[in-house]
């Protein structure tokens, strides 16, 4: 976070603009972003990409803060973006931005380095709170995210975590610890 603005009438110190480099195949959602994003002062959108190999290479070239990624595009891979920003030696923080909520998808992309996922069916006020959130490092996701990660790890605890034996198991079993 480079740039700095002036500080507002709560506080007198300056905040940081969190450059933010949009990546969606979508042109509306872009625009729908950049334009929400703009209204805030303390982020700045750098560029966007419409394709996975552009997201890659804008990063590169750009470095902003913050990546905000779909993960379904054409071209290269989000976990093989990831995979690659992370050889950087300054990588963005990543704010993955899609429609997918299932648990495998969230999971693999928060396996792969993303600091944050949210829905796009999220209130415009939960994205820039995400944006500045990712920016300082810290966790983001969708309420929604949440609540199916919560039932995913009950669900997981629940589980026997070694098969169950056949009655016909149990009675050699049983028989085995006699001794027979």
């Amino acid at each position: 976070m480079s740039e700095l603005v002036a500080g507002d009438k709560q506080r007198d110190q300056p905040k940081a603009i969190v450059r933010v480099l949009l990546a969606d195949d979508h042109p509306i959602v872009r625009d729908g972003i950049r334009n929400e994003l703009a209204r805030h002062f303390d982020i700045k959108v750098v560029g966007e990409a419409t394709n996975g190999d552009e997201a890659l290479r804008l990063t590169e070239e750009l470095r902003p803060d913050v990546l905000l990624l779909d993960i379904a595009m054409p071209g290269l891979k989000v976990v093989e973006i990831m995979r690659q920003l992370q050889r950087l030696p300054s990588p963005p923080r990543i704010l993955v931005l899609t429609a997918y909520g299932d648990e495998e998808n969230v999971l693999g992309m928060l396996q792969a380095g993303a600091t944050g996922y949210l829905l796009k069916d999220e209130d415009p006020a939960a994205i820039v709170e995400g944006v500045r959130a990712v920016a300082q490092g810290r966790p983001w996701l969708s309420a929604a995210v949440v609540g199916k990660l919560a039932k995913h790890v009950a669900e997981e605890e629940t589980r026997p975590t070694a098969p169950e034996l056949s009655a016909r198991e149990l009675e050699v079993l049983r028989q085995l610890a006699r001794g027979l």
